[in-house]
């Protein structure tokens, strides 16, 4: 799966890595032109030296100069490729990542928190391009440039080559083993500021209890255990560089030694010129850098790997849903909903549906109580395929929901949830958001029979007030009356109410009873409710849930006459409220 997701996200920016590689061999080319346009200068002038020879040695210096000038003009074409290509790139990512976020099952997003979601696809988004980079300026412009000086220094003395080989391998080897404990150190520094960030967060998010318990100092001291790990840790890592430093310093003081004695001996000889001293140690001097950030970039290419592949299982599911495609004359519109044989439990959880059966008709509003636990919310949540049933079928009109698009079945449903979600935007946009081509006259309509648009006529840009995602301007109940607005403008002919009244008080909730009350009897209507309200007494059928079992059904005045469950909640809710 890494290296698919890698390769699809670079397949569409072939020409862009085509040039990089390009722009690479050009890089690696250019660490050796300069020392070798140096030796051919020093060596025709040492063996040509005359009055003349600055005029004879025209082309030479004309191609010394041009030999500096390269790696400017390389550089810059390497600057202009990646400034056009990351932010593409990274555009690119963004959407892959959140379609593959979005397509995880629901419980993928009840176990992980969205921050948590959302991080991971930020690091995916920087992860890649950073791959990209340390690929193409780190591991391949490395080895190409090394290919390129062991040949600029073989061709003084094939000892040259070979030193300059074996100096490469014990200085990667050295520094990645000296730095892998830096990095070891590095990351254990990574999850203890983590901790850090979590408990000042914590403290600060509960500090009206840290307050009134007069426990400031007490969270001082176990903040200050955790920072304290921290300072020796980052001690650590500090001298695990400091110690890096010193062997490829060390390692390189060696190298240019031996390469001295080498080349005085060679010239001493008379198998070595000026130009070839030049040449040597031009490039040793130019490649001592270049090698200690190869070693870097070597680890941190296993370690945007190992980033990566991370990720990855925490945002991309491992198989994608099979897109299903269905004939429109063929998806349900009456709403007819039938639980045939149903069983369903949750993970390591006994069973709460077992051969459950039930038959909703068309058009029939059905209200669903019991106590907390009971199956009420799963209900729904099958419905609505949140949840996948272990065996048996729900169907909607005949259709078992399972061969139904995802699309097509909720766009077939209109749900308000328990705790309703709101976007950034104006008000207008997020009762919009239901559908979205609707009038701004269907919208105040919509509004209208939630009995919430006299509240925003009230607010001083009325239907263009701007709210954040979570409402945080809104009370409880404005936010579930926005939602009810929402679902009522999208008008589809299943209508779910999870809770939808709860934080509504009683006489807001008789104000929009007969709205609910008029939609409800053109569509297939659940309602869950622990408020045994008069809204029950409309229902054409109770459901009373105990245990994943439907003890008790029928309508308010039947169930009511029973001295059973029903019974007992009603009673209980009406002596609550006196």
């Amino acid at each position: 799966m890494l290296f698919k997701f890698i390769l699809d996200s670079l397949r569409p920016f072939i020409f862009w890595l085509v040039a990089l590689f390009l722009i690479t061999v050009c890089i690696s080319l250019s660490y050796s032109l300069g020392p070798y346009a140096l030796r051919e200068l020093l060596d025709y002038l040492s063996n040509h030296y005359t009055e003349k020879s600055l005029i004879s040695a025209g082309p030479i210096i004309i191609f010394y100069v041009l030999s500096s000038l390269f790696p400017m003009v390389i550089f810059r074409m390497h600057n202009l490729i990646w400034v056009r290509f990351a932010p593409s790139l990274r555009h690119h990512l963004t959407i892959l990542s959140v379609h593959g976020a979005m397509s995880h099952p629901y419980r993928f997003f009840e176990t992980t928190p969205p921050a948590r979601i959302a991080n991971k696809i930020k690091e995916l988004i920087i992860t890649i391009p950073d791959l990209t980079k340390t690929a193409f300026d780190g591991v391949l412009c490395g080895f190409l440039t090394l290919v390129t000086a062991t040949v600029a220094v073989g061709s003084v003395h094939v000892k040259f080559a070979i030193g300059l080989g074996l100096w490469m391998i014990i200085f990667v080897v050295g520094s990645i083993t000296s730095l892998r404990r830096a990095r070891d150190l590095g990351d254990k520094g990574l999850r203890l500021r983590s901790k850090i960030h979590a408990k000042i967060m914590e403290i600060l998010e509960n500090i009206k209890c840290v307050r009134f318990f007069n426990r400031e100092e007490f969270e001082k001291k176990k903040l200050k255990w955790v920072l304290r790990q921290n300072l020796t840790i980052d001690r650590e890592k500090e001298k695990c560089s400091v110690r890096t430093f010193a062997f490829q310093g060390f390692s390189f003081i060696v190298y240019q030694g031996i390469c001295l004695f080498w080349l005085m001996n060679g010239f001493k000889n008379g198998q070595v010129t000026a130009g070839d001293f030049a040449l040597i140690l031009a490039i040793n001097l130019s490649f001592v850098d270049r090698f200690r950030k190869i070693s870097r970039d070597l680890m941190d290419f296993a370690d945007l790997l190992g980033n990566l592949q991370q990720g990855l299982k925490s945002i991309i599911p491992t198989t994608l849903p099979e897109k299903k495609v269905v004939s429109p004359s063929k998806l349900p519109t009456q709403g007819e909903i039938v639980f045939k044989n149903v069983c369903f439990n949750y993970d390591g959880v006994v069973p709460l549906f077992c051969d459950k059966l039930v038959h909703i008709r068309a058009n029939q509003k059905i209200a669903i109580v019991g106590h907390s636990g009971s199956g009420k919310s799963t209900f729904i949540h099958l419905i609505l395929r949140l949840y996948e049933v272990i065996s048996g079928e729900i169907m909607i009109d005949g259709k078992n929901i399972n061969q139904l698009p995802l699309d097509s079945l909720y766009e077939m449903i209109s749900v308000v949830p328990q705790t309703p979600s709101l976007f950034y935007g104006t008000i207008r946009d997020n009762i919009r958001y239901g559908r979205l081509h609707a009038t701004d006259l269907e919208v105040i309509e919509a509004a209208r029979k939630s009995d919430i648009h006299e509240f925003i006529e009230s607010l001083p840009h009325g239907y263009d007030t701007f709210i954040d995602s979570s409402g945080l301007r809104l009370s409880a109940g404005q936010r579930q009356r926005i939602a009810i607005a929402r679902a009522i403008l999208k008008d589809a002919p299943i209508f779910i109410l999870d809770e939808a009244t709860a934080h509504l008080d009683m006489i807001t909730e008789s104000h929009i009873r007969e709205s609910l009350l008029e939609l409800m009897n053109k569509k297939t209507s659940i309602i869950i409710t622990h408020r045994f309200s008069s809204l029950l007494l409309h229902m054409d059928q109770i459901l009373v849930f105990d245990l994943g079992k439907i003890v008790e059904s029928g309508k308010h005045d039947e169930l009511f006459s029973k001295d059973g469950l029903y019974r007992s909640f009603w009673d209980h809710s009406k002596g609550a409220t006196r």
